[in-house]
């Protein structure tokens, strides 16, 4: 994969899970309480998603993927970081409607991360027994 000289290398959710540790200083509950509220509030941020594009708010719509990308970034979910990309090029190109095409695909995203990510904690509680 080749990566725009603007954007920083991607990494996958066991490299960002040790890289958000280290940026944690260690802090390992710190870390799984963050992946524990990401995955809380994925089903929020994308249902709130829905509803904005709905009702032709780009700003919400903006605001929310932005946040699902920035987020997933920092938790490896790179599936998610390309979808809510796409979305907000559609989002710029075509206003709420053309990001409409892409909500599927970011909600998938999202909910596959969530499984990621829940994986990633468990593994988590094992290795500190």
């Amino acid at each position: 994969m080749t990566v725009p000289p603007d954007e920083p290398p991607r990494l996958g959710p066991e490299a960002a899970w040790e890289q958000l540790a280290a940026d944690l200083h260690g802090d390992r509950a710190a870390l799984v309480g963050f992946a524990t509220s990401w995955i809380r509030l994925v089903p929020r941020r994308t249902e709130g998603l829905a509803a904005a594009l709905r009702e032709g708010d780009a700003d919400a719509a903006r605001g929310l993927l932005l946040t699902l990308r920035s987020t997933a970034t920092m938790l490896g979910v790179g599936d998610l970081v390309d979808a809510a990309t796409h979305a907000l090029a559609a989002l710029g190109a075509g206003g709420t409607d053309g990001a409409w095409d892409h909500l599927e695909a970011v909600a998938s995203a999202a909910d596959t991360g969530a499984i990621v990510i829940a994986g990633m904690i468990a593994q988590e509680g094992w290795s500190n027994r």
